[in-house]
């Protein structure tokens, strides 16, 4: 059995704001009016940076293992998001802009195959029901 991670989500304010911890880190959650005050990520909003975090963090290991250099890094995720209930994501594209002189366009390709196949865990999770799609840019120093 592998390890077992927990998490907790506390209504704050009586309406739809709940304060979430684990790990001794906290993030607010809160829906947009009418139904909330948007004082923080919606749930929604906050998978979409999990899965950024998720992509990034694993491409970033890869390139390290690869001995390539990377200067900066940015993922960006967009979801499209159903009108009817439930109004969870119909696709989701992540782009991967990554700043680096000696990564390549193969090495790219490989590292998101890699990602999305085997290691980052969200990706895992969410790609059988979810199509993502995912691209890349190059940033050159």
């Amino acid at each position: 059995m592998g390890t077992t991670l927990t998490a907790s989500a506390e209504l704050t304010n009586g309406r739809m704001m709940f304060l979430g911890e684990s790990g001794g880190h906290t993030v607010i959650t809160d829906y947009v009016p009418p139904y909330g005050d948007g004082q923080g990520f919606t749930p929604l909003q906050l998978f979409l940076v999990s899965l950024s975090s998720c992509l990034g963090g694993t491409v970033r290991a890869l390139a390290g293992a690869m001995k390539r250099h990377v200067g900066g890094m940015t993922v960006t995720a967009e979801g499209d998001r159903r009108e009817a209930h439930p109004t969870m994501f119909d696709s989701i594209r992540l782009h991967v802009r990554v700043v680096s002189d000696d990564i390549t366009e193969d090495d790219m390709a490989a590292m998101l195959k890699r990602a999305e196949e085997t290691l980052c865990p969200l990706a895992a999770m969410v790609k059988a029901t979810v199509p993502l799609h995912m691209d890349y840019e190059i940033v050159r120093e």
